[in-house]
């Protein structure tokens, strides 16, 4: 998932967000028992996975709480003057 994604991400619902991290848990388990059994070639697939997840968490968080968010971006916009 790449930036372009996560505004993808943000302009979907909350019960969209909540699938696609269905979606993404039961993709990370395939993969994790693909790695145990040693079917899995392309291992950065397992920290690719493990990363949309906290992504969609994130964007979840985000929707939850905006003014924490605002107030966030407004210190770190401070922090860099």
């Amino acid at each position: 998932m790449a930036k372009k994604d996560i505004e993808k991400l943000r302009a979907k619902s909350k019960p969209e967000l909540l699938k696609e991290i269905s979606i993404l848990k039961g993709q990370f388990m395939r993969l994790r028992f693909q790695a145990e059994t040693g079917q899995l070639n392309e291992t950065h697939e397992l920290t690719q996975v493990r990363k949309d997840i906290a992504r969609v968490f994130t964007v979840i968080k985000e929707k939850d709480s905006p003014k924490v968010v605002a107030k966030a971006k407004n210190k770190k916009a401070i922090k860099g003057k």
